[in-house]
């Protein structure tokens, strides 16, 4: 988690001298979902970062883009017979979004939604991995009780397009897992705590 925040700090520099300021958020994640045929990934925590750049400028107040990154360790599961019940998972999502904020006045809550693209990878024990182009949307507030420094709720959801046709984890009794899929899409959902910290110039909320 340090390294993650480490390295959003060395981006932080060159992306709030481009723009009228940027927003580094750590953030932890209670994440849900995630179904093949056959099998299930358990529902646990995940952590990581977002980079945002604010717009304002060009595009309009409240408006910017997000770099985001997380991580869940996990398990998956299934009851198939001959198989291992249970295998280590983890699971790594990139995400470009696009947001917007409705600032209303004074008001230190401003209300948000996002919507972007991104990848999700996915890797077990045994080395089998994937990676898939994913849709990213989400929900929040962030509120400022002092200018620099808020509170950052949300909760997101990423829906990864997977290829149809037979597949799936298959974990061997020896050990190991490969992963394949089947179905066409995979789907998972968390709820977000963070603490966003602004850089560069940090405008007054105005009413619109």
């Amino acid at each position: 988690m340090l390294r993650l925040v480490g390295a959003l700090l060395l981006l932080v520099s060159p992306v709030a001298a481009a723009a009228q300021t940027a927003e580094l958020t750590p953030f932890a994640a209670y994440r849900v979902g995630g179904e093949f045929v056959n099998y299930s990934v358990n529902d646990n925590a995940a952590y990581g970062g977002i980079l945002g750049v604010d717009l304002s400028r060009g595009v309009g107040p409240g408006v910017g883009l997000e770099f985001l990154y997380s991580h869940q360790s996990t398990e998956v599961t299934t009851d198939l017979p001959g198989l291992t019940p249970r295998a280590d998972m983890k699971i790594d999502q990139w995400g470009l979004m696009g947001f917007r904020e409705a600032m209303k006045g004074q008001s230190p809550a401003r209300p948000y939604g996002e919507v972007g693209i991104g990848l999700t990878h996915l890797y077990t024990e045994g080395n089998g991995s994937s990676t898939r182009v994913n849709a990213l949307f989400g929900l929040g507030v962030k509120v400022f009780p002092n200018p620099r420094i808020g509170l950052n709720l949300a909760t997101r959801g990423y829906l990864a397009f997977v290829s149809s046709g037979s597949g799936g984890f298959y974990c061997g009794t020896g050990g190991g897992c490969s992963v394949g899929f089947s179905g066409s899409l995979f789907f998972q959902a968390d709820l977000m705590a963070g603490i966003t910290v602004k850089f560069g110039h940090v405008a007054e909320p105005s009413p619109y």
